[in-house]
């Protein structure tokens, strides 16, 4: 595992100066180059998450409050309450009497599905 990047002393007044007048963190890290004082705006974003952490408020400077990114939570997936088996559905679907009976086979990996739809008549 590689050791944990350390911003110097001197870049952190720089940091938080740039916070202090209100520029974004890709602001902070664009002049920082221009002045030799490198630092990119993720390690920004992660100093000021270390801080808020830590009890300090550099997250209010920030113009949009930067939420952080959560993987793997999708609130918008529905799931379907009390899912029947193909094997149990109703008789009068498996006549193909009816406009609109539809069967649907999903196919694929859980992360990479992808459905079929065969449209009865």
């Amino acid at each position: 595992m590689a050791a944990k990047y350390k911003i110097l002393a001197l870049t952190v007044e720089y940091v938080e100066l740039g916070l202090s007048l209100h520029w974004s963190p890709e602001q902070i890290s664009g002049v920082g180059h221009l002045i030799d004082m490198p630092v990119s705006h993720e390690r920004i974003y992660r100093y000021i998450a270390g801080n808020k952490s830590a009890g300090r408020t550099l997250y209010n400077a920030l113009r949009q409050g930067h939420k952080r990114y959560r993987r793997g939570v999708n609130t918008k997936r529905c799931v379907i309450p009390d899912p029947r088996l193909i094997d149990e559905r109703p008789e009068v679907v498996e006549n193909k009497e009816r406009f609109g009976d539809w069967e649907v086979t999903v196919l694929g990996k859980p992360r990479h599905w992808g459905t079929r739809h065969a449209g009865r008549t």
